[in-house]
């Protein structure tokens, strides 16, 4: 596997690293609270993006291998991540990886441990067939740009819509990608959101570059004084419980004893028409 991924990795990885341009981001303040990350493909529609509610978990919105946006998950990271967690689907699971995936060396292939672990449940273990094929670093703003190609084989459990196989890892970012996906991006935008569902709000829109008219729509509700009070009450409480609470002890704010669909805030694929 390493050999074959290394012949298809290291161009993809180039085209990575050569497609940012200087001037599209400032990447100093990723991994702060209320910072985001979104890169795009060359026609400026979003491939994926990243909210950070604290430096150790981000909620996570992809349109993986040219699919409508995802449902937003919270992860702490994004390759081989530790903890994810999804509200629609009620997921919640920790996972752990022996050895860890970024710790063996390029080309080394090597049976990994995954081990996923869902609350009252007792541990699951399976086997994956991983190996680093290529690491490369490049400059953007005088900050060390590093992308890690790699190749996974097994029954991985991931981030809802991901697949495994020859995928990107942009180090520096913390994205991830397919490679078919990393091969694409041509943008990379940073900036500030009110909360996670104002983030989610926002990415629908660099999304969708096709379709104005829903683009204008979703912009319109992001604008209004109403909504933005309610992304702003959902940072202060649903993410807020999630950066904190769930981090520590692993309770999710819809596994609290009373739970209402407006402690969620306004559902986003409702707001608009549909494309």
């Amino acid at each position: 596997m390493a050999g074959h991924l290394s012949r298809m990795m290291w161009p993809v990885l180039l085209a990575v690293l050569l497609a940012m341009p200087a001037a599209a981001a400032d990447l100093s303040k990723l991994r702060q609270p209320g910072i985001y990350v979104i890169v795009s493909d060359k026609d400026g529609k979003a491939i994926s993006g990243a909210y950070w509610l604290s430096p150790e978990l981000k909620f996570v919105v992809h349109s993986e291998d040219a699919a409508a946006p995802a449902m937003g998950v919270f992860v702490d990271r994004e390759m081989f991540p530790r903890r994810i967690a999804q509200f629609e689907i009620f997921l919640n699971v920790r996972l752990t990886y022996d050895p860890e995936p970024g710790s063996l060396p390029v080309g080394k292939i090597a049976q990994i441990k995954q081990t996923e672990k869902f609350p009252r449940s007792d541990p699951k273990t399976s086997l994956l067939a991983f190996a680093t094929t290529g690491i490369a670093s490049s400059k953007l703003q005088d900050i060390d740009i590093v992308s890690r190609s790699y190749g996974v084989d097994g029954d991985q459990f991931s981030i809802p819509g991901r697949k495994p196989g020859e995928r990107v890892y942009i180090e520096t970012l913390d994205i991830d990608l397919s490679a078919a996906d990393a091969a694409k991006v041509a943008v990379v935008e940073t900036g500030e959101a009110l909360s996670s569902l104002d983030f989610h709000m926002l990415y629908v829109t660099r999304a969708l570059p096709s379709h104005p008219k829903v683009v204008k729509c979703f912009e319109e509700v992001r604008a209004s004084p109403k909504f933005q009070t309610e992304a702003k009450k959902l940072r202060e409480t649903m993410d807020q419980w999630m950066a904190t609470i769930f981090m520590k002890d692993g309770k999710t704010w819809w596994d609290r004893e009373t739970v209402s669909p407006e402690d969620f805030g306004p559902d986003v694929a409702s707001l608009c028409p549909n494309p």
